[in-house]
């Protein structure tokens, strides 16, 4: 199956319409077109780009958005994925476009390593299904989860069924905020020209915390300050992007970069600062967010990142994501291969072993 690379950010900007036009049947603001362009811009170089198009009738039906990551041996992998850890996938108009795009990259003869692709995609089965017959070998393990907050039933009946020792912290850090000042919770729609102003406040926050003693904050790390500037002010350009802050007395004490989108709200950041961490900034702010998604209508919350003990705050449904790796039977594929699953490869050898009976057993790593 023939499909066609684009290498250069030219070429990419020149099928963003057609990009959007795919992206919008997952309703799913990471797949869309500024996302992966903000990615392509900040994260890695130009000569890296290998974005993969399937084209049917005509038009795009399937798009792979690949780099080689330098950091990896050069093996291909989704735009941004390996710096910013957010799921990630393949665009596609249905499964016959998506079946006919893993045929082109197996053609490719590349290693390739999709991280954190959602699992009802079966990508490690489709990719089976043809690689046999073209001399790859295919290894998958999960890829972790994300949480979500369906928004089912009203406000008043959601806060109700949180535990009661839950409602009463919330109570407590809200009055010891208030003794200490005027609080307002803001939320901003801005315009592109005011999104870094108000980034420097969020960015601001987040380094008052861990991340910024361990030099991982936005406000430290360049690359990832550089994306998520660009990247902001392209979804307020596009209407989806929302910051907000509580503040006392005008100060920000934590703060949430997020998007709404297809009817959902999806948190990118959160940060507070830890001078106030007697008053539950972030959960303070984390519950106005969702009581905000409950009045506006909205059918879920998306935390996005991976499952973290503090989410078990709120009544949450997982998603889960594969690690998929496709490589081929050359010395670099298992090369490869060895370095991406060794370890997952042998201890999955290893339980077969025991599961054999004696007499079959062969003498023979958030």
């Amino acid at each position: 199956m023939t499909i066609e690379i684009i290498r250069s950010i030219r070429g990419m900007e020149e099928i963003e319409g057609e990009w959007n036009r795919l992206a919008g049947t997952t309703n799913n603001p990471l797949l869309r077109f500024d996302w992966f362009h903000a990615c392509a811009r900040t994260l890695h170089g130009e000569a890296d780009f290998r974005i993969a198009t399937f084209t049917r009738g005509g038009r795009i039906a399937a798009i792979a958005p690949l780099c080689r990551d330098r950091r990896l041996e050069g093996r291909l992998m989704l735009l941004g994925v390996s710096t910013l850890g957010e799921p990630s996938g393949l665009l596609f108009e249905d499964l016959h476009a998506l079946d006919s795009l893993v045929q082109g990259l197996s053609g490719l003869r590349q290693p390739i390593l999709f991280l954190r692709v959602p699992a009802e995609t079966s990508l490690a089965g489709r990719f089976r299904a043809d690689g046999r017959s073209r001399g790859s070998m295919v290894v998958e393990r999960r890829g972790g989860l994300s949480a979500a907050v369906p928004i089912q039933g009203g406000w008043t009946e959601f806060l109700g069924a949180l535990p009661g020792k839950r409602r009463y912290d919330l109570r407590r850090a809200r009055r010891r905020a208030e003794e200490e000042g005027t609080v307002e919770i803001r939320t901003i729609c801005p315009l592109s020209g005011d999104v870094d102003r108000y980034l420097d406040t969020a960015f601001r926050v987040e380094a008052s915390g861990w991340k910024g003693r361990r030099g991982s904050s936005l406000l430290h790390n360049e690359r990832l300050g550089r994306f998520f500037r660009l990247y902001c002010s392209l979804a307020a350009t596009a209407g989806h992007l929302r910051l907000s802050f509580l503040e006392v007395d005008g100060e920000a004490i934590a703060m949430q970069i997020g998007l709404e989108y297809g009817g959902r709200y999806w948190v990118l950041k959160i940060g507070y600062d830890e001078k106030w961490s007697k008053c539950s900034p972030g959960m303070q702010l984390m519950m106005e967010t969702t009581r905000s998604a409950f009045e506006n209508g909205l059918a879920a919350l998306e935390f996005l990142g991976s499952d973290e003990e503090w989410l078990r705050a709120w009544p949450v449904v997982h998603r889960s994501y594969d690690v998929v790796g496709v490589y081929p039977l050359n010395p670099r594929g298992l090369y490869c291969a060895a370095m991406d699953f060794g370890r997952s490869i042998s201890g999955r050898n290893r339980r077969i072993r025991e599961m054999e009976p004696a007499k079959n057993r062969v003498p023979c790593a958030a």
